[in-house]
């Protein structure tokens, strides 16, 4: 199990009393765990899956899908995972109710995984991105 990381998002007041900017302190909360995910043997990486595929697979048509569509749902995945944009600068954020949302309607309109990534900074996303690189070459063959 993981430990979630330690604090919480935070935010800079602007002047507008509707916007703030996502405070790139924040992105240090992540460093551990992309940090981690870069320095993962990658030829264990791969064999583990290589390992664990046939085992994922099978859990897979247990709960209704086709064989061999494992394999596919993951390359979609760690596609969307390497198509995060790396977001330079400042990130302006409103908060309409509870939780904060990315003023930017092209960020906010991102898959929940993309805006994850994009809240742990854009060096953590790359190192994230970089690490799962052997992982999709080896199941999009």
């Amino acid at each position: 199990p993981l430990i979630a990381p330690s604090g919480s998002l935070s935010v800079i007041e602007t002047e507008d009393e509707e916007v703030y900017l996502l405070d790139t302190s924040s992105y240090a909360r992540y460093n551990l765990y992309a940090d981690f995910m870069l320095n993962l043997d990658r030829e264990l990486l791969l064999a583990f899956y290589r390992y664990y595929e046939p085992l994922l697979d099978q859990a897979y048509i247990k709960l209704g899908n086709e064989p061999g569509a494992f394999r596919a749902v993951l390359a979609q995945a760690l596609e969307v995972v390497q198509g995060t944009p790396l977001v330079e600068g400042e990130i302006r954020l409103t908060r309409p109710l509870l939780s904060y949302e990315f003023e930017d309607q092209n960020l906010e309109n991102l898959t929940m995984v993309e805006k994850q990534l994009i809240r742990m900074g854009p060096e953590n996303t790359l190192k994230i991105q970089t690490a799962f690189e052997p992982l999709l070459a080896l199941i999009s063959r």
